[in-house]
């Protein structure tokens, strides 16, 4: 569980790379449908996306992710979601 403001999250997939100098892990939490992004030294939050709902962007229950070469990360929902989500990295 990840704690995130004094609410609690269910991590339901969470992704982190085996080399030394990758410097995020992310995590799907399904109970507030988003994607947590921490360091992974510290474990602090350093940022959020993604709310519930059916449209691009919105979460019905994470239960997947993964993160390609590129930075791209993929997401999987249960329930009424149903789908899979791809997420290119801002530059």
């Amino acid at each position: 569980m990840v704690q995130t403001s004094g609410t609690s999250s269910h991590q339901f997939g969470r992704r982190q790379s085996r080399d030394s100098w990758v410097e995020h892990i992310f995590v799907g939490d399904g109970a507030n449908n988003q994607i947590i992004t921490l360091a992974r030294e510290t474990g602090e939050v350093l940022s959020k996306f993604g709310q519930s709902g059916r449209m691009a962007g919105q979460f019905k229950y994470i239960h997947n992710l993964a993160i390609d070469s590129k930075g791209d990360i993929y997401t999987a929902e249960v329930g009424w979601g149903r789908r899979a989500q791809k997420f290119m990295p801002a530059n």
